[in-house]
């Protein structure tokens, strides 16, 4: 009787298991945090797949002061994708998901519930495994 039960519930499992496989529920991915100081806020939100879009990234978000000291962001292209988006509050906490079913990279920041003294300006700046060209990228933040 027990057994059967097991079963039973061991097979439930698997189908549970096998039919979220199938939805195409996303993964969540490792990233590296880089680091992105002397910026300007813009509301964009940035997929940088190449060091043209790297560039284009600096020369949109770089303060003028900054000029004379260009920011280093290294990113390895060839197995790495950046992602940025501006947020100005006490932290975020950061995650990233990724659904090869659907082709859709999702980040999401969602700030963190602690209350400071003045709100931190972050670009949230990521590298993560590298995104191929036809996957959308969504950003969420909360």
């Amino acid at each position: 009787m027990y057994r059967t039960i097991f079963l039973a519930v061991i097979l439930l499992c698997i189908g549970s298991l096998w039919a979220c496989e199938k939805e195409g529920i996303c993964t969540e991915q490792g990233y590296t945090l880089k680091e992105y100081a002397c910026f300007e806020a813009t509301t964009a939100r940035y997929v940088l797949q190449n060091a043209d879009d790297l560039a284009n990234f600096i020369d949109e978000t770089a303060c003028k002061l900054c000029d004379c000291m260009p920011p280093v962001v290294e990113i390895d292209f060839v197995t790495q994708t950046g992602l940025a988006v501006y947020t100005e509050n006490c932290g975020n906490t950061l995650a990233v998901c990724r659904n090869d079913a659907a082709k859709q990279v999702t980040y999401t920041l969602t700030p963190k519930p602690i209350d400071c003294l003045v709100a931190v300006p972050d670009y949230n700046l990521i590298a993560v495994s590298k995104i191929p060209d036809d996957y959308t990228v969504e950003f969420v933040v909360e």
